[in-house]
């Protein structure tokens, strides 16, 4: 389930935060933190309008993995979450503007810029967790999201991060990596 553009993606991350919401009365496991890839900002706009939704205690973190300025990213996530919110009835306020989280310092140069410590972080979590990240999306994200709790000293806390897609380019760098196999 990718982001995208416009108020499908944005309903698309609504219903899984509602999903989310089941699964947690299901298995009474109530997450303080979810973190996630943030690129087109509908991910993040869907999540945040599920936990503005819900008048939880959620706080959403989306962790940047492009190039774009940070108050671009935001406003394009302000206006996701205000043009969804408006087709309910309802007003984006300034008070909800406060739980807007996004953490633009973990980017590494760009959108499909990596380095090495993300290589290390993919194949550390594959080899650990059975768990496909990329460069672009996932791997940087996740490294974001483990510098993020370390420099905001969060203990704990009960931490979902959503992995949004990218396995087909977890599986071209591991073309890329032949050498480097045994490492993984």
């Amino acid at each position: 389930m990718g982001g995208g553009h416009g108020n499908l993606g944005t309903e698309a991350y609504v219903k899984a935060y509602r999903e989310i919401g089941s699964q947690e009365e299901k298995e009474q496991l109530h997450f303080d933190y979810i973190f996630h890839a943030s690129g087109t900002g509908a991910t993040q706009a869907g999540l945040t309008c599920g936990h503005l939704l819900a008048r939880d205690k959620k706080q959403i973190v989306g962790i940047l993995i492009s190039s774009r300025e940070y108050e671009r990213a935001v406003s394009i996530i302000e206006t996701g979450i205000r043009e969804y919110l408006k087709g309910l009835g309802k007003e984006f306020s300034m008070e909800d503007q406060k739980e807007i989280h996004l953490a633009s310092e973990y980017t590494k140069g760009g959108y499909g810029q990596y380095d090495e410590e993300i290589e290390q972080c993919i194949r550390e979590e594959f080899a650990l967790n059975g768990v496909a990240m990329d460069g672009t999306y996932t791997g940087k994200a996740f490294l974001g999201m483990e510098h993020y709790i370390e420099e905001h000293q969060i203990s704990g806390k009960k931490i979902l991060f959503i992995h949004t897609g990218g396995t087909p380019l977890f599986y071209d760098w591991l073309g890329t990596q032949k050498k480097d196999l045994g490492r993984l």
